[in-house]
């Protein structure tokens, strides 16, 4: 039997996996800086971080590292999709409507574009 509560909303919030909290600890605890702001050692340590994930995640998905982006969340990563949808489309004064529907597993996209 299970103990304690047990947590369904995974939408709002996500268990970090011990892999990804142990690595991601030292910046967590000791370098929390701002990768934006190298003009200070903290900064310069967050930026050097984020070049380096950026690198590893590269080479795990096959590409370069410039097409690697982080961002905070669903949100912007979808406005940041919606604008290199039409970027790469060269769509000019067109709507890209963007719908979507999550799963346990997926999210789903119908992409239109008007």
């Amino acid at each position: 039997m299970i103990k304690g509560p047990i947590y369904f909303d995974f939408a709002s919030s996500t268990p970090v996996n011990e892999q990804v909290y142990e690595a991601m600890a030292p910046y967590f605890l000791s370098y929390f800086g701002n990768a934006s702001s190298s003009t200070h050692m903290q900064g310069e340590l967050a930026s050097k971080a984020v070049v380096n994930a950026k690198s590893q995640i590269s080479k795990l998905v096959n590409c370069k590292e410039d097409e690697v982006f982080f961002t905070s969340g669903s949100t912007e990563s979808i406005k940041l999709a919606c604008c290199l949808m039409q970027e790469l489309l060269s769509i000019k004064q067109s709507y890209i409507i963007l719908l979507f529907k999550q799963t346990l597993k997926y999210i789903i996209f119908n992409i239109a574009i008007i």
